[in-house]
């Protein structure tokens, strides 16, 4: 989808130009296209990124929840303080952005 709306913008300009659709664009048509690749990577990139970072917390509040319950019952029966139960927590969050990421993405587009 994106490659055909690159492709008929290309196509606009140059016969807008009165360019044969086979030359070599000039220069001041390069520099517009690259400017227009640019919006249209901006404006899709805009669309998926508040979906991609709802999907993110989401997934990832949904998979912490178990890790959650297991640690605070393991941590309450050693006495840990909650300094401890947060740095386990920081380090538990790699981990689960590797599997969280992916279905993010996939829910985004």
């Amino acid at each position: 989808m994106l490659f055909r709306l690159v492709y008929h913008t290309v196509a606009r300009y140059r016969l807008t130009e009165g360019a044969s659709a086979f030359k070599t664009p000039s220069c001041s048509c390069k520099i517009s296209i690259v400017v227009s690749l640019k919006t249209i990577e901006r404006s899709i990139l805009r669309e998926l990124f508040l979906t991609f970072l709802i999907g993110l917390v989401s997934f990832n509040f949904i998979l912490m929840m178990e890790k959650l319950l297991k640690l605070t019952r393991l941590l309450s029966s050693v006495g840990a303080s909650l300094l401890d139960m947060l740095k386990i927590i920081a380090l538990i969050q790699p981990a689960l952005f590797i599997a969280t990421t992916p279905l993010s993405l996939l829910i985004a587009v």
